[in-house]
Order: C-alpha cells, then structure tokens, then sequence
C-alpha cells in the first residue's frame, strides 16, 4: 500500500472521505446536504488555500483511504481547533477496508508530514461514542484538551507522536519478525502463566475454606476459641505459600510476553 499526497482529479474522493469521517449514532443525511452543511462546508471550501493537505492511501491502483488537515483562525474555528498555528486533522477509510490498519498507518504518515512541514503538533474532534478512532487516536499520543457540542477535542505534540509511532512499530516489527514455532512457544507461555495464575487463586481460596470448616470443628470439640486461630495458621500457611508462588510465577509469564497483546490490538 502507497501513501501520496493527492493529486488534483482525486478531489472528489477527498470529499467521499470527509462525508465518511462524520461518525453519526442517528440516521446520516445525504452525501450532499451534509457536505454543504453550515458546519461541514468549512472543512473544505476554497480547497488548496495555503496550510490545506491531504494524504491518500492507494492499494492495488484504487484510492482507499485519506487524511489531511487545514488550518483555521480564531474567528472562523473547526470543531476540533486549538490554535491557528496548529492544523486540524480528519481521517476516513472505505468501509471495506477497514479494520487492516490503513487507518493507523495514515495516522503514522500524516504525523510524519506535519513534522516535515515545520508543524509541532496536530489536532482533531473525535465523538466520544467512536470508541475505536478515539482510542487509535490515544495510542499515538493524542488527548484531550476540550470539548466542542457533542464531540471531543484532542491534541498531540508531534514529536511524541513520533516517538510513540516508533515504538508501536518496534513492536510490530518483533511480532512478524518471529517464526511460527516461536510465536506458538509464547503463546503456549502466556496460557502457561493463566494456568498458574487460576491455580494460584483457586488453592488461596480453597486453604482458606478449608482451614475455616477444619478450625471451626477444633473449636467445637474443645471449647477454646483461642485454638480457631491457631488452627488456621497451622493449616493454611504451606497452601498459602504454594499459592503465592503459583500467582507470582503466572503473572512474571504473562507479563513477559505483554508484546503478544500488542501486536494483537485492532486498527482501523
């Protein structure tokens, strides 16, 4: 997949991508009436104004994907501004795309842009209720600074982004750089380590049952309530230890393997 800038005759592609970037829970209105909404036309009248870019993802010759951002002034503000001097950003990918990381990897690209242009950082509005763009958003170092209606207001330093973005791909690097065998031989470690992790809670709980009925008996037999505590210690400190040791064991396996999670975590 190619990530360019765009060329001119990809206009109106542009304008499909910025009618699909408005996350709407009710019924979306056409593609036109929204387009040249009081609240949307704004986002791209008079295109190609100093500051305005767009980003294309192409895959196998067709056009699916595109972020860009525009800059915008105190007096005429997007939903998403912080500053003059700091672009906006919006992001859509074709709906049989997504989900197979275009999304992050136009994210990356247009980070990379803005840093090559002189910008220090980027923003952006986000619905709350959009759940996976805002926390695709988040991985690369975005938060929120404000709101605007109904929709979060969000901001990231580039040069954290940066840094975030490379350490995201360090660990996807890792992950395909790992063969089959070794991928299943961490997996098998993590399963290992949940294994002793339940274990460890299983018998905590079970010695601490069985220590309670058995001092609960002693105490009935002989009288003395002095002998419930003593009976408990006697019984449950080996469980308790061998417990301790299971759960600490599980934890160190599952932990050591945390980049299996990583290169699991789903893309837009």
């Amino acid at each position: 997949m190619q990530v360019r800038q765009m060329k001119e005759e990809e206009y109106d592609f542009f304008l499909d991508m910025l009618y699909e970037s408005i996350y709407m829970t009710e019924t979306k209105p056409p593609r036109e009436a929204l387009l040249e909404s009081e609240g949307l036309k704004k986002y791209h009248e008079n295109w190609g104004r100093p500051g305005d870019e767009v980003l294309v993802a192409e895959k196998e010759g067709e056009l699916v994907g595109a972020v860009w951002y525009r800059q915008f002034t105190e007096e005429h503000q997007g939903y998403g501004f912080v500053s003059p001097d700091i672009p906006e950003i919006g992001m859509a990918v074709k709906a049989s795309e997504r989900g197979k990381g275009i999304g992050r990897r136009l994210l990356e690209e247009i980070v990379a842009f803005a840093m090559s242009q002189g910008h220090e950082a980027l923003s952006l509005s986000v619905d709350p209720f959009n759940h996976h763009a805002f926390k695709l958003y988040k991985s690369v170092g975005f938060y929120k600074v404000g709101t605007s209606g109904t929709s979060v207001t969000m901001q990231a330093s580039l040069v954290e982004a940066d840094r975030k973005i490379r350490g995201i791909t360090k660990v996807k690097d890792l992950s395909r750089s790992m063969s089959k065998e070794q991928r299943q031989t961490r997996i098998s470690k993590v399963a290992i380590g949940a294994i002793c992790l339940l274990s460890g809670v299983i018998l905590m709980a079970g010695s601490w049952i069985a220590s309670a009925i058995y001092a609960s008996a002693m105490t009935s037999w002989d009288g003395r309530f002095g002998l419930f505590y003593s009976a408990m210690l006697e019984t449950s400190v080996i469980p308790l230890i061998l417990s301790a040791a299971l759960v600490i064991c599980g934890l160190i396996l599952i932990l050591n393997e945390r980049e299996i999670w990583h290169s699991h975590k789903g893309e837009m």
